[in-house]
Parts: C-alpha cells; structure tokens; sequence
C-alpha cells in the first residue's frame, strides 16, 4: 500500500442527488477515512455538522470521530460563508487534524471549541 507523509484536503461534501436518492447525501467521511488509511497525519476542511453528531453522515461515524483522541479542531467557523463565500453549509465548516503518532484526548466537542 501507497503511504504519504502528509495530506490536506477538502474532499467533495456531498454526492448529486439523483432519482433514487432525492437527498445529496454526505461523501466527505468515505474520503477522511481513505486519507487516515494512507497517512498518518491529515488536515481536511468539511462540514462541521459531525461535530454536533448532526447531518446525514453515519451516527456511528460521528462518534468515531468524536471520539478519535488522535483528532484536534484547528479552526471551526459556524458561517460558512465566511470561508466559502458562495455556499450556505448548514452548521458551519470545520478544519480538522489527525496524526495517529499524538494524543489530543477528545477535543472534538463543541464545548471545547466555544470555551
């Protein structure tokens, strides 16, 4: 397997909607998945929605991700326009960091980042 020594990214949010699936559902989770696969240190900026274990992405997900003591918030902004001047993202966009060599404990709750 390919390893890289870092990635950054801002992976795709969501599929299209189609006829079978009139909600556009959530892809940004299959690609931070993949990146932790072949990194171990990744930085993406994604709906923060997780964060609130809100959104259509998996509850099981969101709670991995909340859990994840090797994960840190380096930013959350709640207007997402202020970042993507052309795009409303319900719940804002976070811009997270994972490196599986450190333990950050669970900073991932909104508690943290507002206090």
């Amino acid at each position: 397997q390919m390893k890289f020594d870092y990635i950054i990214g801002n992976p795709p949010y969501q599929a299209a909607k189609t006829s079978n699936s009139p909600r556009a559902l959530p892809v940004y989770d299959k690609f931070i998945d993949a990146a932790y696969e072949v990194s171990d240190k990744v930085m993406v900026i994604t709906p923060a929605r997780f964060l609130f274990n809100a959104g259509f992405t998996s509850k099981d997900w969101n709670k991995k991700m909340l859990n994840d003591p090797h994960i840190k918030v380096e930013h959350f902004e709640s207007n997402s326009q202020k970042v993507f001047p052309d795009a409303q993202i319900p719940g804002g966009v976070a811009i997270t960091y994972r490196d599986s060599t450190k333990e950050f404990g669970k900073t991932v709750s909104l508690f943290h980042l507002m206090n």
